[in-house]
């Protein structure tokens, strides 16, 4: 135990058992409000865990209402105090904040933080360790949760209704007030029968359908998808299902968790508009930038195991947060040099009898420190090291004149595609189009209903699957999924840990089972096997879905690195131009799929519109162009295309000639210091120095313009 801490943790000892005898007397009251910011109070909940040690978290699924409801005092939700952990671990301590009718909040973090966790605290799913946590007794809440399967044998139409029950108690009672009318046409049944009407048109009764189709529309769904059972849709799409539901369900307070993941460019665009005008609360935890930049007017962000509020939108937030942690971190440097200095006088003058008693107050002075957490920018960034691909064949994969699909029918037909060694593939379409069930049949889970697949002999798959949360073993914990499903027997319980680590998966979460853990944290698991497999192709399916911006932007870089050949499904414009694909091949939803070499175009993410090859687009950009523009626009297209595939090699030769030239200056200066009396060779010496700035500030310059460059091609993806 550190020195001081002894006396803190009776200090909170004395308060806890104050608090189990329920004594609330005026004075301990003001000294525990004193000491509730400092350290104190974890040391209250480490008695806590000692004497309660199986009450962290409490499901309380089984009860009929679970969530929390009170007088909040005309908020929405109140929370005061309130400790949250999963096991033996802290997620948010102390958390005071009251959430307002009417405002949109975006919550926000890195994985694994307590994001979905607070969720499940506000429907009462999960008890808080301590504190309080209050729903407005008049609040109706619509919660769509991370994983929220639909499993229905319903149509899609039909599901999607089944959560609006203000409406549909208002239809039960027309029709049973109807039913009465006919059997006894009193004047009474005729009074119970209009105000059963016009219930049933407030409730939106006479306008259910439009609506209806509208939201289901909006979320990608055809008319001939709605009438559909919802045990045909795949997972991203059941999960569509279960959006629309919760959205129909009138809720006065909408609890969504991550509802972007499995959304294409389109969905995402009608869901962000349709959450902009939402006249109820939203509370909404997403790593969807755009999402959050239109939809919210305030961000909780959960740092340090602590719940901030900030009250504005998200670019404020950023500049605001940026602020805070410039004047954090030099806060904690100004403290780690007052620390340094106590402590170096403590070593040194410790043993001395003369200066013992003043060791022993820089002692005192020490233990008294409210220690300054060390900014979270600057701690440990999260690593992921792809293994060196083993040597494999020229053609990796091929598939000939394929026909699939999960149904009785090929969705896919005629598919034809190479896979050769080294190449980046990006598969690109509509949700509903097929990608997954062309993943599924380069995979070879999908049997084939006509062609041919062949894989080299040499080839060593690695995968990653869009329904990850179904795929994976919910009882296994982390540690035991990776060691089960490593390829290589050499791999310890201590690589397996490492390679978590490195993802943040650290301490007590390589132990949870899958179950427990977040979307975001269950991804790294998947990714973490990846790292300690050497494979030669990889095929990934949405892998940025669940994954804070940091890991994405390592996994980029690691991937840009990686030798091996690469096919991606991804939704994410930004991440898929940042991976560098070589090859394109877009599914149209007329089951066919075409591709192109020479890297991305911002109008390969444009879909719809006419299928067919063979029609000609009406009132197109090329008709509004003469000849001579069109050849002109293509040559000048054709020029970005080869600068963009060549830029990240010619930034690599840069940097390599950067370093090298640096080197030679830093000889130059060594020999101008040497022979500081030879002014023949300090002329030589000069000349060749003034050659060498010269060159390094021209490669400098082409290395910003081709970082630019890029740059550039990121933000018009």
């Amino acid at each position: 135990m550190a020195p001081g801490m002894a006396p803190v943790r009776c200090l909170a000892l004395v308060f806890f058992v104050f608090e189990c005898l329920g004594q609330r007397c005026g004075s301990l009251t003001r000294l525990r409000t004193q000491f509730r910011t400092s350290s104190v109070r974890n040391h209250i909940n480490y008695w806590k865990r000692i004497r309660f040690p199986l009450r962290p978290q409490v499901d309380i699924r089984a009860e009929k209402d679970r969530i929390p409801r009170g007088d909040t005092g005309g908020s929405t939700v109140h929370m005061s105090d309130v400790l949250i952990s999963v096991g033996d671990s802290d997620l948010v301590r102390d958390a005071t904040i009251d959430i307002m009718p009417g405002h949109r909040y975006g919550i926000v973090g890195k994985n694994g933080v307590g994001k979905s966790t607070l969720l499940k605290v506000l429907t009462g799913e999960l008890l808080p360790v301590d504190g309080d946590v209050i729903v407005n007794e008049h609040a109706s809440v619509g919660y769509l949760k991370q994983t929220a399967v639909s499993g229905s044998s319903l149509s899609v139409d039909e599901e999607v209704r089944t959560q609006m029950h203000k409406l549909n108690a208002a239809r039960d009672a027309l029709e049973a007030a109807e039913n009465e009318v006919k059997a006894n046409p009193s004047e009474l049944a005729l009074s119970s029968y209009e105000a059963a009407q016009q219930t049933f048109e407030q409730s939106g009764g006479y306008s259910v359908d439009s609506r209806v189709a509208k939201i289901l529309s909006g979320l990608g769904f055809s008319e001939e998808d709605q009438k559909r059972p919802c045990s045909d849709f795949s997972g991203g799409w059941q999960m569509r299902i279960a959006l629309a539901r919760t959205l129909l369900s009138d809720p006065s307070l909408l609890l969504l968790d991550e509802p972007t993941n499995h959304l294409d460019s389109s969905a995402k665009n009608w869901l962000s508009g349709y959450l902009s005008e939402f006249e109820g609360t939203l509370v909404v935890v997403s790593h969807d930038v755009p999402l959050l930049k239109q939809v919210c007017d305030r961000i909780l962000e959960i740092e340090l195991k602590a719940l901030n509020e900030y009250r504005c939108g998200f670019d404020k937030y950023q500049s605001e947060k940026a602020l805070r942690l410039k004047q954090q971190q030099a806060a904690y440097e100004k403290q780690q040099l007052e620390i340094k200095k106590l402590e170096g006088f403590i070593t040194k003058f410790g043993a001395k009898a003369t200066k013992a008693s003043a060791a022993e107050s820089r002692k005192k002075q020490l233990a008294k420190i409210d220690r300054i957490e060390m900014p979270v920018e600057v701690r440990k960034k999260t690593i992921l090291t792809l293994p060196k691909p083993p040597p494999n064949d020229q053609i990796v994969l091929s598939l000939s004149n394929g026909a699939f699909g999960w149904g009785n029918e090929a969705l896919i037909k005629n598919c034809n595609l190479m896979l050769e060694n080294g190449q980046r593939w990006l598969i690109l379409g509509e949700n509903g189009a097929g990608k997954s069930t062309l993943l599924a049949a380069l995979r070879g889970v999908l049997p084939l209903k006509s062609g041919e697949l062949k894989y080299s002999e040499r080839t060593e798959l690695g995968v990653f699957t869009q329904d990850l949360a179904q795929d994976l073993p919910q009882d296994k914990t982390a540690l035991e999924y990776i060691l089960q499903n490593v390829k290589d027997p050499s791999i310890s319980d201590e690589n397996v840990r490492s390679a978590l680590g490195a993802l943040g998966l650290t301490g007590p979460k390589a132990l949870r089972e899958i179950k427990d853990l977040s979307g975001g944290e269950k991804a790294r698991v998947a990714l973490a096997l990846l790292t300690l497999t050497p494979n030669n192709l990889l095929l990934l399916d949405e892998v940025t879905n669940h994954l804070d911006s940091e890991t994405v932007s390592t996994l980029c870089e690691s991937l840009r690195k990686w030798s091996g050949t690469l096919c991606v499904i991804t939704h994410d414009q930004s991440f898929a131009q940042k991976i560098n694909p070589t090859h394109i091949a877009t599914v149209r939803k007329n089951g066919t799929v075409d591709w192109h070499d020479g890297g991305l175009y911002t109008s390969d993410f444009i879909f719809g519109g006419n299928e067919n090859p063979d029609m000609k687009p009406k009132q197109s950009e090329q008709e509004l162009l003469s000849k001579e523009e069109i050849i002109q626009r293509k040559e000048e297209d054709k020029k970005l295309r080869k600068k963009k595939m060549g830029a990240p090699k010619r930034i690599q030769k840069i940097e390599s000639l950067l370093e090298e030239l640096e080197r030679k200056m830093e000889e130059v200066d060594n020999a101008l210091a040497e022979n500081a009396s030879d002014m023949d060779m300090l002329l030589r010496l000069s000349t060749d120095r003034e050659a060498l700035q010269s060159e390094i500030e021209g490669l400098y310059k082409e290395w910003e313009e081709l970082e630019e460059f890029l740059a550039e091609f990121v933000d018009a993806a």
